[in-house]
C-alpha cells in the first residue's frame, strides 16, 4: 500500500497535465495546472451549481444535482453568500435574479456558478480575478 502522500501525488499527476510545486513557508503547496481538463460548464456541473433537467415525453422536471463534490459546492455557496455583502456587482446580479422570480437558493447557486466560471477563466488564461469584468452585465456567460 502506498503512503497517503505518495498516493495523492501520483493520483494528481495522472489527473493533471502538469503538476507544479510552489514553495510557500512553512509548507509546500501543490498547485495543479488543469488546463484543458474542465470546461467552465463542466466545472459548474462538478460543483453542483447547475441544475439537472429530466424529461420524459411531455413532462420536464428540473432538480438540483446530488452527485457532486460537496466541498467545492460548500465553498462556492459560502463565496456566493459572502460576495452579496462585499461585491456590488454580485449584489446587483442577485437583486436582478430575485426580481425576475428566482428563489434565494437558486440565486445563490447562480452567483456560485458565475464565480466558478470567472475562476475557471482565470486559471485557463493565467489572469488575475477582475471584479469589474466578472460582474459586468455586458459580459453575459453562455447559457448553461
Amino acid at each position: 500500500m502506498l503512503h497517503p502522500a505518495r498516493a495523492s501525488r501520483s493520483r494528481c499527476a495522472t489527473l493533471c497535465n502538469r503538476v507544479e510545486t510552489v514553495n510557500c513557508p512553512p509548507r509546500q503547496i501543490r498547485a495543479a495546472h488543469v488546463q484543458g481538463r474542465f470546461t467552465a460548464r463542466g466545472l459548474c456541473a462538478y460543483a453542483g451549481m447547475t441544475p439537472v433537467t429530466w424529461s420524459s415525453g411531455t413532462v420536464t422536471r428540473t432538480s438540483m444535482r446530488r452527485a457532486v463534490n460537496e466541498n467545492l459546492r460548500q465553498t462556492l455557496t459560502q463565496a456566493a453568500f459572502t460576495s452579496l455583502s462585499h461585491s456590488p456587482g454580485a449584489n446587483a446580479y442577485y437583486r436582478g435574479r430575485r426580481e425576475r422570480g428566482s428563489t434565494y437558493f437558486t440565486s445563490l447557486r447562480a452567483i456560485g456558478a458565475r464565480i466558478a466560471r470567472a475562476l475557471h477563466h482565470c486559471v485557463e488564461h493565467w489572469t488575475v480575478y477582475d471584479e469589474a469584468r466578472a460582474w459586468d452585465p455586458e459580459n453575459r456567460p453562455h447559457p448553461l
